[in-house]
């Protein structure tokens, strides 16, 4: 798949990758696409679903690594170190979802409806007001896991 720089409006046009889940050239996400030549430095997809199901993979990996709660793995996933804002990401997230900010995630990582709405929350704040998640996508990406 070619990637036409004047036809992206977001990383994750062309490359599937809603929650712009940074390459890692080690990391083998089921649909991965070679991400040599990708300007974005983001992982590529070869379907929307498998960007969403990758997104749901490391948000359990960090909820296993002892980050509980929302503020906690968005702190971890988009840190202030990289130019986020942590703090109103989690915000943004919790208000979309409906997902308390300091609720232990236990339970609504391991939901179907309540995994979508935090990935479709992230998703919306990764690349901005105009940008939709298509739900099929995210429901296929849980039933993939």
């Amino acid at each position: 798949m070619a990637i036409t720089p004047g036809l992206i409006k977001t990383a994750s046009d062309g490359i599937n990758n809603p929650m712009n889940i940074r390459a890692i050239r080690n990391n083998s996400w089921l649909g991965k696409i070679n991400t040599a030549g990708n300007p974005f430095k983001f992982e590529q997809f070869t379907f929307m679903w498998q960007g969403y199901r990758a997104g749901m993979k490391i948000l359990k990996s960090l909820y296993a690594e002892g980050h509980h709660t929302l503020q906690d793995i968005i702190s971890a996933y988009a840190p202030a170190g990289d130019g986020n804002n942590p703090i109103q990401y989690a915000k943004t997230v919790s208000e979309s979802s409906g997902i308390p900010i300091d609720t232990n995630l236990a339970i609504s990582l391991n939901d179907q409806d309540k995994m979508g709405m935090i990935v479709s929350s992230m998703a919306m704040v990764e690349q901005g007001a105009h940008f939709v998640p298509n739900m099929d996508d995210v429901n296929t990406a849980w039933l993939n896991l």
